[in-house]
């Protein structure tokens, strides 16, 4: 009978464990899903898309669209893009609707701006992705504009 236990024991500690693997690598492939999601959301977010998510063959799939907030932002982008070498206007990327693309250069570009000589000329790049996000008055933009146009 001791040999019957201890069996009975091993098989239900093997089960337990299957189901424990099973259900943790479902919740990790859950977590990079949730992760995936909430990267499309900021894009989303900052950017004033429109989105449609669906699920082909189990995988999510998500569109993006501009809306007319998105073309103010982008009139943004690109102005201040004219004037500062560090912030490009990834213009390829945006006609081809890939916000993946275009995001990435955003957040690159802001974050190079504070690392080079942001502060330097009197904002910091926080304020230049406030200014072209959601159109927050940029302190000491106008003035740096005007005195490399002069």
């Amino acid at each position: 009978m001791g040999d019957y236990k201890r069996f009975f024991i091993l098989v239900a500690v093997l089960v337990i464990a299957h189901f424990s693997i099973h259900y943790y690598a479902n919740r990790e492939e859950d977590g990079e899903e949730n992760g995936v999601l909430r990267y499309y959301s900021s894009i989303v977010s900052d950017f004033h898309l429109s989105s449609d998510y669906y699920m082909v063959d189990d995988s999510p799939h998500i569109e993006l669209y501009p809306t007319e907030f998105t073309q103010e932002i982008l009139e943004r982008w690109k102005w201040v893009s004219e004037d500062f070498s560090e912030i490009n206007y990834p213009a390829e990327a945006i006609e081809q609707n890939d916000w993946l693309v275009a995001y990435e250069q955003f957040i690159e570009d802001v974050n190079n701006i504070g690392e080079v000589d942001g502060e330097e000329r009197g904002f910091r790049s926080g304020t230049i992705q406030s200014y072209i996000l959601a159109d927050e008055e940029l302190p000491g933009l106008k003035d740096f504009i005007n005195k490399s146009n002069n």
